[in-house]
């Protein structure tokens, strides 16, 4: 004869500790018991997919994910941002002092960095490096920075600025989705000790030390994931 495979509930009867706890529990507590796990399990399952779901989108949500993908309006946003501030400023001023534009590229690199992931910073670092050249640098609208060791050293500088700004920019934002996933861990956690505590309320007069033990190894089981 064909023997049917055990289902999830038999097989969750079928452990000790839950043999062991079921003895010493009245039935309808123990069925409270059950529905309050399950429930509290199935919302932990809900809240983490939903934010990894969330973080997994990056920059739509401007959160950081390591994998940013290479979309068109990345590249687009992050060159924008750098090259219309500074076109407006040389039709404005075009004999602005290089210090002064400097501090305007870093910061575009950082905005850019921050909406567009480090896919967004590489091309501001990059747009901003061209457009040093070809506007402040040597002769305007040729590549020629090469040619004055001051030249090269400003860019040094600049790329050296920049790196850091957007690496700490991207480290931020990477920590950030991190504490966001902490945090439904810690809701998950405070939602079955809630369940565990409406469980407790609820139960018949019994062998309380029994009782005591159960939930202890619960906690303990939920501390040992976290």
């Amino acid at each position: 004869m064909n023997q049917q495979p055990p289902d999830n509930d038999q097989h969750q009867d079928g452990s000790w500790l839950a043999r062991w706890a079921r003895a010493r529990m009245a039935p309808e507590t123990w069925d409270r018991s059950r529905r309050a796990a399950s429930t509290a399990s199935a919302n932990t399952r809900s809240s983490y997919a939903s934010l990894r779901r969330w973080a997994s989108i990056g920059s739509d949500q401007v959160t950081s994910m390591r994998d940013a993908r290479i979309e068109p309006w990345r590249l687009v946003f992050s060159a924008s941002i750098v090259a219309i501030p500074l076109l407006i400023i040389m039709l404005i001023a075009p004999g602005v002092d290089l210090a002064l534009i400097t501090p305007l590229l870093v910061i575009s690199v950082t905005l850019a960095t921050y909406v567009a992931d480090w896919v967004g910073g590489a091309t501001a670092i990059i747009s901003a490096v061209l457009l040093l050249d070809l506007m402040l640098l040597g002769d305007r609208w040729t590549f020629d920075a090469g040619a004055s060791g001051r030249d090269v050293a400003i860019i040094l500088l600049f790329l050296l600025l920049a790196g850091a700004v957007a690496s700490t920019i991207e480290r931020l934002k990477y920590d950030q989705a991190n504490a966001r996933l902490d945090a439904a861990a810690m809701r998950a956690a405070n939602t079955a000790l809630n369940a565990v505590e409406i469980a407790a309320a609820q139960r018949p007069a019994g062998n309380n030390a029994a009782y005591v033990s159960v939930f202890d190894n619960i906690l303990t089981a939920m501390v040992r994931v976290n």
